[in-house]
């Protein structure tokens, strides 16, 4: 079982348009219908942005170095390391209903160990003019940081240099400074 690593994505777009081709290339909508209730449900999606060739699925038989010659990694947990920097899909906490009129948007999901650094890479090429901010803050190793897009090429890094800076992040996921502890305190 790895350490859950929590991630809040904020979209800022220029205009509600663009935030709607945005959130349908990250976000997936599955329809509910349980206990005669039906609702949708908002799903972060990595593999809508940047799918895993099939070939790779863990359930497939495939060759490891054919697939390592096509893709660039022999397998699933190779591919998915390299182009989204975690081994597993988001696992989403808090997607709100989609408003037509807004330019901001917000989804609160974990990933195994780390934050997506490479998925997010990818996310800021595809759409240049629109503002990508990631906080992340991982408990069980407790560190912490903030990947924000300058532009399509760049991508700024804000690492806490302190316990102190970790703990401010970590508020942005409900931690109280009572949540810790460390006898260098």
């Amino acid at each position: 079982m790895p350490n859950w690593c929590e991630n809040r994505l904020e979209i800022t777009a220029n205009t509600a348009e663009e935030l709607k081709t945005v959130l349908e290339s990250v976000i997936r909508i599955n329809n509910i219908n349980k206990d005669h209730y039906k609702y949708d449900e908002f799903i972060l999606d990595f593999e809508l942005l940047l799918p895993m060739p099939k070939e790779l699925n863990p359930e497939i038989d495939s060759n490891y170095l054919e697939n390592f010659e096509k893709y660039g990694a022999g397998d699933w947990y190779e591919w998915r390391y390299k182009y989204w920097g975690v081994k597993w899909n988001a696992n989403t906490q808090y997607c709100p209903d989609y408003d037509a009129n807004n330019t901001e948007y917000s989804i609160d999901f974990d990933t195994p160990w780390c934050a997506p650094e490479a998925w997010f890479k990818v996310l800021i090429k595809k759409f240049p003019d629109v503002k990508f901010k990631l906080i992340y803050f991982e408990p069980g190793m407790f560190f912490a940081g903030i990947y924000s897009s300058i532009d399509a090429e760049n991508c700024y890094y804000q690492y806490p240099e302190s316990t102190s800076e970790v703990k401010l992040l970590a508020k942005e996921f409900g931690y109280e400074d009572e949540d810790w502890h460390f006898d260098s305190e």
